[in-house]
């Protein structure tokens, strides 16, 4: 193998220039397989930060829909107590309507025997 330029094994030899080629393609392979890797590492890392957002904006979400059904729960309240407050009151108006009508009648009865007086 003497005076050849590349490398020499006992049963083989290989040229300098496919070996150099045979390095240059690993090398390609290796810079592609490393830069593929680095772009899926990117992607995991990036999908990881998603969830964790996705999952900040669930808890703030859950947050707030904890804070609307306390705010619904309390306006059911008021609603019921404003609820209460109205037939209470519708009650009075009845009974001022009854007491209206007892005074109305009178009244109509004391103008009669005051026109039946003078006739």
């Amino acid at each position: 193998m003497e005076g050849r330029d590349g490398l020499g094994f006992s049963s083989f030899y290989v040229p300098r220039e496919s070996f150099d080629s045979l390095i240059g393609n690993i090398s390609d392979r290796t810079s592609a397989y490393t830069s593929l890797a680095e772009k899926w590492i990117g992607i995991y890392l990036d999908l990881r930060v998603r969830r964790r957002f996705d999952q900040r904006n669930i808890d703030e979400l859950q947050t707030a829909n904890r804070g609307l059904a306390d705010e619904i729960e309390t306006a059911g309240s008021k609603i019921n107590e404003v609820t209460g407050q109205i037939a209470a009151t519708n009650q009075e108006l009845a009974s001022i309507d009854g007491r209206l009508a007892q005074t109305m009648t009178r009244l109509q009865q004391q103008i009669d025997e005051s026109i039946s007086k003078r006739r």
